[in-house]
């Protein structure tokens, strides 16, 4: 039996002595509590107030801590910044002396969250670990070793919310940990880019594994290209789409290297100022070509050019990933003078893309000067050099008839573009082929 009572606020880095360890490098505490059976194992009545607590692991300050110890729960509110953001913390939990502790509820809320200082911390944790050669595997077990607590029912609240370069607001999450240590996101959600993002998380703190359904409603694209998938300037309109994937580890480094999973999505009224883009693929193939050919082409590449580059009624795809690497991606583009198919890899940590697109131009495709007649086309077609589609491998020739709306009568002229390197730098068209019938 042991009974502490502090009057007087007492330093509480007397913590660091019970727990025999420096998990708490300042702040002052009171209390009024009685301890029954062993040492490892009391079971506690009373109170504790705690003030101005800094606790190392992820830059914590408490700046209150009220615990009351009822013979069936202990009532917990914390209040206090965690990476410079501010949060409310009331939880419930078991009064029992033994592990596991048993969260019966529990809710945070906060101003913002920021994801990306906790996937740091993370990291750096990893890292250190490493160095020392104190973890092989389960990383996770070092910050929560197993067995220690099961939460039934955990929500987290937040303002606003950071994620890579993202932000968003109005962040919801419930979260359950059980007995064979699955974290489980069942649903999460928030606003972002005049849209919504939701979905479910699933992950194991003893393996590393983790996977995720993660959906995405009437976004703006060129935000989620952007701030997700590292992608400035690429496409642009409102997406909605699905991922569901999967990866290992315990940084966002391990988790992009591994990840293997597989999604879909939908552009309306979209844009691709690039790949999307007959001029900049003409002019990017053209530059590499170069000569008098090149200069005669570019020439005529100013009068079939539309007026809506690279603009679409429709942009559907699906992709595949396989350990970082979006190793079977499928673009379809639909437009009224132009339809593209777009297919090829992606590689997620070193952003090089290895692709192939197939486009097709209509026979009433508009120029600078309006309609003009198929003839005056053809005569202006005949003088770039080309490959008959009969000539081209039948790989190519199944891919061609995957552009959308593919008709062959009513096509003026076929393409192929080969794509490889960093799409967002320069030089990375390696070739153009116009296709004669």
């Amino acid at each position: 039996n042991l009974k502490i009572k502090t009057e007087n606020p007492t330093n509480a880095k007397i913590f660091n002595v019970l727990f025999k360890k420096p998990v708490i490098k300042q702040g002052v505490f009171t209390s009024d509590l009685t301890m029954n059976g062993t040492s490892e194992a009391p079971k506690i009545l009373g109170f504790l107030k705690v003030k101005s607590v800094d606790i190392p692991l992820l830059d914590s300050t408490i700046q209150d801590v009220n615990v009351d110890f009822k013979p069936d729960y202990i009532n917990l509110n914390t209040t206090g910044f965690v990476m410079t953001s501010d949060y409310v913390f009331n939880a419930k939990i078991l009064n029992k002396p033994e592990k596991p502790i048993v969260v019966e509820s529990a809710e945070v809320k906060t101003e913002e969250l920021n994801l990306n200082a906790l996937t740091n911390t993370l990291s750096e944790y990893e890292a250190d670990a490493t160095r020392s050669a104190k973890l092989k595997s389960g990383y996770a077990s070092e910050l929560l070793p197993s067995n220690t607590i099961i939460i039934k029912d955990f929500n987290i609240l937040a303002d606003k919310i950071l994620i890579k370069n993202a932000k968003a607001t109005d962040f919801k999450a419930h979260i359950t940990l059980d007995e064979n240590e699955d974290v489980n996101i069942d649903k999460f959600g928030f606003n972002i880019a005049n849209g919504t993002v939701d979905g479910n998380i699933l992950y194991n703190l003893n393996t590393l594994k983790g996977s995720t359904n993660v959906n995405i409603n009437n976004t703006d694209a060129q935000r989620i290209a952007e701030d997700f998938f590292e992608m400035p300037g690429q496409i642009y309109g409102t997406v909605t789409g699905s991922l569901n994937a999967s990866c290992t580890g315990l940084s966002g480094v391990d988790c992009t290297n591994t990840l293997s999973g597989s999604g879909s999505f939908e552009v309306s009224d979209g844009r691709m100022p690039k790949l999307g883009s007959l001029e900049y693929l003409l002019k990017a193939g053209n530059l590499i070509t170069g000569g008098i050919t090149g200069v005669s082409i570019n020439g005529i590449i100013d009068l079939i050019t539309p007026l809506k580059t690279g603009y679409f009624n429709s942009i559907k795809g699906d992709v595949h990933v396989k350990d970082g690497i979006a190793d079977d991606i499928n673009v379809y583009s639909s437009g009224q003078d132009l339809s593209m198919y777009m297919t090829g890899s992606y590689n997620l940590s070193t952003l090089v893309a290895d692709m192939e697109i197939y486009g097709s131009l209509s026979k009433n495709f508009s120029t600078l000067l309006g309609k003009i007649s198929n003839t005056s086309l053809n005569t202006l077609f005949n003088t770039i050099p080309g490959i008959k589609i009969n000539d081209i491998n039948p790989e190519s020739t199944s891919k061609i008839r995957k552009i959308p709306n593919f008709d062959k009568d009513n096509v003026l002229r076929v393409f192929k573009a080969e794509i490889y390197g960093d799409i967002n730098g320069n030089n990375y068209v390696k070739s153009f082929r116009w296709i004669k019938h």
